[in-house]
């Protein structure tokens, strides 16, 4: 759960370094948590929708049985990996940013 909330604090962040807006960052990240949210808790029951679990970061945190199986290395794999890209994308946009 600890690299679940990283993960969407850091694309939220991500988005606000490249955008430079507050709103436009909160909106997007709450838009991407809300949208991942819903495609892991809908695909196991529509068919259509089940291949997206894979994008979603929830199914990499609770969807893929971690509660009664266990986190395996590749969830663990998977959410750093997502993190350390957001983590990149903030720290470029950071760059271009004028702070002074």
């Amino acid at each position: 759960m600890f690299l679940l909330g990283l993960d969407l604090g850091l694309v939220t962040m991500a988005v606000g370094a490249l955008t430079g807006k507050k709103g436009t960052a909160i909106g997007v990240g709450a838009a991407i948590a809300a949208a991942s949210y819903l495609v892991s808790s809908l695909a196991p029951v529509v068919s259509w929708l089940r291949p997206a679990r894979y994008l979603s970061v929830f199914y990499w945190a609770v969807g893929n049985g971690q509660v009664t199986g266990g986190v395996s290395a590749g969830d663990y794999a998977v959410l750093s990996v997502v993190g350390l890209c957001a983590l990149f994308a903030a720290i470029l946009g950071f760059r271009h940013l004028d702070l002074h």
